[in-house]
């Protein structure tokens, strides 16, 4: 990438957050464990949306209760990217 030297560029995707997330012992922590051990495969057609990706992938792969976690990991995990990017040194 062509970033100006001294700049960090902050990424943190879904995939590393919720992986993250697998000694919890709620609904989302039960979504982790199931996401870690899934095989999926996802081959996007256009631009590259993580939610998109994400939704499918736990609506063809995942149970109904699986949508209500990610519904409420994706909020999470939209907080925590925030919080990362604003504690980036500029």
């Amino acid at each position: 990438m062509n970033e100006p030297k001294g700049t960090i560029q902050v990424e943190l995707t879904f995939k590393a957050w919720l992986l993250k997330q697998t000694e919890r012992k709620d609904a989302i922590g039960k979504l982790a464990q199931a996401m870690s051990k899934m095989e999926y495969t996802y081959t996007p057609r256009r631009k590259n949306d993580e939610h998109k990706k994400w939704a499918d992938i736990i609506t063809r792969h995942g149970e109904v209760r699986h949508v209500v976690a990610f519904n409420q990991a994706w909020r999470e995990y939209q907080i925590a990217k925030e919080a990362a990017i604003a504690a980036a040194p500029a």
